[in-house]
């Protein structure tokens, strides 16, 4: 399950965040200005898949 919720963070930004409430690292992505450049390396290897 995952909740969903909104962080106001005072300045009239909001961030919107998702919780899977895992005991794992905390990720967090911007997007948008000013995330100009390449997307950082995948933080973990793609699955692997049979079949």
């Amino acid at each position: 399950m995952v909740n969903e919720s909104d962080v106001d963070l005072g300045d009239g930004t909001t961030v919107h965040t998702y919780d899977t409430g895992g005991t794992g690292p905390v990720v967090s992505w911007r997007y948008g200005t000013p995330n100009i450049g390449a997307q950082p390396a995948p933080l973990f290897p793609p699955p692997n898949c049979s079949g």
